[in-house]
């Protein structure tokens, strides 16, 4: 018996193709089916008395002969299950589903092709209606672009269990430009993203021109300690994250004075900053050009974890969250991880195979000088956004204020 049972096991932790088609997974093409036709019909009812009520949904799937065995009584059983019950039948129902996903938030097989790319902006991104107003799914750490947890899940899907299922690694990277006609500010985002050790990491960079403003944000006295009565506007600050939104004007007045004192290109910390809340590593740059203006440059390396829940705390830890926030004082210091340090995930996200750090800096800061005129793109459906033909692997994206 405990050896039928275990065959039994297997055949559910291991389904075959619902579709009678043949797997292209090296990992799928010597498996064999296990003879379960073969036992009686009172064998398997004994066996099936072991089994959660889940597997037992799941192993009347499989074929039409244990489907009669087993009877109806499962499917009703699923029903009176919990909504965590619930969503994870359907989790192990999308292992052998390629082109369908398990939704986190309802028991529901999502079609893969519901979640749009996400390198449209927020007034063009499809969404799905079970996560539209829940802030439990989505990542504002882009401007205006929003990162669901359901892009995370799919690009681990495809990692795991590979093509057709999920969607592409390469579907993360992303650049793009805004340039503001009221304010005469251009802003440059990139995204790229890596797995490393089971983890999706991803790296943001985001540079702001703000031409002919030299004079007004740079200290008259580049060798003054005192702080000057201009400050950067709010509008004028790179995103880094909501624990450390209020201070990011107070960090980049000594980079603006390393600047001026070293007149040098580069002004950065020794040591990799990190946020001590979300454990987001990062660092600021600043490009004095003269009568021209001035360029203020972030770039951030995330940790968003294996993408299996959103309860994951790597996740929750970068969501925007109103009470994270402190404006009238510095952040709370929050006890980091013990594997963590300073400069960790920067570490981890740079050693794997791809665009360095400096050679992303030298490329974008090109294309935020870039004199190419919206002519010689593709205008979007919404008469907003324009895609710009480009030999390169990522896509590079014009788009225009709405104002």
């Amino acid at each position: 018996m405990a050896r039928t049972r275990s065959m039994l096991c297997d055949s559910f932790v291991q389904p075959s193709n619902p579709l009678n088609k043949p797997s292209t997974d090296p990992k799928h093409a010597q498996r064999t089916p296990a003879p379960l036709l073969d036992l009686p019909a009172e064998v398997i009812l004994s066996v099936v008395d072991f089994l959660p009520k889940i597997s037992v949904a799941c192993l009347a799937l499989c074929n039409r002969y244990l489907s009669q065995v087993i009877g109806h009584s499962a499917w009703a059983s699923v029903r009176h299950q919990s909504k965590a019950a619930r969503i994870n039948f359907s989790s192990l129902l999308a292992k052998d589903l390629p082109q369908y996903f398990n939704c986190p938030a309802c028991p529901t097989l999502h079609p893969t092709s519901a979640v749009s790319s996400w390198s449209w902006t927020a007034r063009t991104c499809q969404i799905l209606p079970c996560v539209r107003h829940s802030r439990a799914f989505t990542y504002h750490g882009l401007s205006w672009f929003k990162l669901k947890f359901a892009h995370i899940q799919l690009v681990m899907k495809r990692h795991h269990h590979g093509a057709p299922h999920g969607i592409a690694l390469e579907a993360l990277t992303h650049t793009a430009i805004r340039f503001d006609k009221r304010r005469q500010l251009t802003t440059l985002f990139s995204v790229e993203a890596r797995i490393v050790d089971d983890d999706l990491l991803m790296r943001f960079q985001q540079w702001l021109f703000l031409p002919h403003a030299g004079n007004e944000l740079f200290p008259k006295d580049p060798l003054s300690n005192a702080r000057p009565k201009t400050h950067f506007p709010k509008h004028l600050l790179p995103y880094l994250c909501p624990h450390l939104t209020c201070f990011i004007s107070a960090k980049l007045w000594p980079l603006l004075r390393a600047r001026r004192e070293s007149h040098t290109d580069t002004a950065r910390s020794p040591r990799t900053p990190r946020c001590n809340k979300c454990l987001m590593d990062y660092s600021l740059e600043t490009l004095d050009l003269g009568g021209k203006g001035v360029a203020v440059g972030a770039t951030k390396w995330l940790d968003f974890g294996a993408g299996i829940t959103p309860k994951d705390p790597k996740w929750l830890r970068h969501l925007d969250t109103s009470k994270d926030c402190y404006p009238s004082r510095a952040p709370r210091r929050s006890k980091p991880e013990s594997s963590h340090v300073h400069g960790s995930i920067k570490t981890r996200f740079e050693s794997q195979d791809g665009m360095s750090l400096e050679e992303l800096t030298a490329l974008n800061i090109s294309r935020l000088f870039s004199d190419r005129q919206c002519k010689s793109v593709t205008q979007a459906p919404d008469g907003m956004v324009w895609k710009w033909r480009t030999p390169l692997k990522s896509s590079w994206w014009w788009d225009l204020d709405p104002s």
